[in-house]
């Protein structure tokens, strides 16, 4: 747990960066190493996908109540979109636990997830406000998806959990310019 804390603060600051002066494109870090994650090195490979696995089922929560609440069908819609995607990611990431033989703790992956009071204060918004704070959740959880997995490119060494790494990278950042958009 102690590398992914060091990992993730270091990846947030970094990422805190990006959002904040909307860069990100280019290269996302070294390539992934040769090395065979099997050999017993892949506790970071495994940590990251147990912080993804968290992320996963908070972004189902968050989704789900714009589909129930957003007042602008274009943030539904967003929602809806969004779940899909999670959806797809939630299924490799299970993939590679199991192909690590490792299940997805109920503890794993807390620092990459928001406070349960802040996603509750934005479900009791309504109308437009409701809008505007869950698109303001949003670029919140995108952006520490996104710091998490780039602590995975910069020191993971699986290159299966690498290329999710660098999909979820993708996909949050074209989330972000999504919930930019609508803001």
């Amino acid at each position: 747990m102690k590398i992914i804390v060091r990992l993730l603060a270091a990846a947030l600051v970094a990422a805190a960066a990006l959002v904040a002066t909307g860069c990100g494109g280019g290269d996302s870090g070294p390539a992934p190493a040769t090395t065979t994650a099997r050999n017993g090195l892949e506790r970071g490979d495994i940590e990251f996908l147990h912080g993804m696995a968290a992320q996963q089922e908070q972004s189902a929560q968050i989704a789900g109540l714009a589909v129930e609440r957003a007042a602008d069908q274009r943030v539904r819609d967003l929602a809806v979109a969004l779940r899909a995607e999670r959806a797809a990611e939630s299924e490799r990431i299970t993939a590679l636990l199991n192909g690590f033989g490792a299940r997805a703790g109920a503890e794993a992956g807390q620092l990459a997830l928001l406070d349960a009071e802040r996603i509750s204060a934005v479900g009791a918004a309504a109308g437009a406000e409701f809008d505007r704070q869950w698109l303001d959740l949003v670029l919140e959880h995108h952006g520490r998806a996104l710091a998490l997995a780039q602590s995975e490119l910069a020191a993971g060494i699986d290159p299966e959990t690498q290329a999710l790494a660098r999909d979820i990278v993708a996909a949050r950042q074209a989330g972000i310019a999504a919930a930019r958009a609508l803001g």
